[in-house]
């Protein structure tokens, strides 16, 4: 087993998405995300927009609303939009960052060769978005 040295690939391991995840599927889950900050009050989803990007939610917090309802309040680790990427569907909620957020985005054109790459974490995207499905 190799050493994980990169803090991004560290940091990738300490997520429930990727928990389990092989160094190898760590480094090409690395190359394929952006690490973004996500200033309080910005939009990271529109509800109605095409969807194009999952986000996972590394530090900080976000409210996800339907309409005017609050649904819900994510946090470290949670996943955003992964719904409408792999449905290709359009954003069921808007989300906003609550506070400055860290996240890493992870654009539709690099997550679907990832998947094919790392099963693991499609079968973990899918078990998100099955009861997200239901709802």
């Amino acid at each position: 087993m190799a050493i994980v040295r990169d803090p991004k690939i560290k940091r990738l391991a300490t997520l429930p998405l990727f928990a389990g995840c092989s160094d190898r599927e760590l480094a090409a889950i690395g190359a394929a995300a952006e690490q973004v900050i996500v200033t309080k009050h910005t939009e990271l989803t529109h509800q109605g927009d095409r969807s194009d990007s999952v986000y996972v939610l590394i530090d900080g917090m976000v409210q996800v609303r339907e309409g005017d309802r609050v649904l819900a309040y994510l946090k470290d680790g949670d996943v955003v939009g992964e719904l409408g990427t792999l449905d290709r569907t359009p954003r069921t909620a808007t989300v906003t960052a609550i506070v400055d957020t860290e996240v890493l985005l992870i654009d539709r054109r690099h997550l679907l060769p990832l998947l094919d790459r790392s099963p693991r974490v499609g079968a973990r995207l899918e078990a998100i978005a099955g009861p997200r499905r239901a709802a």
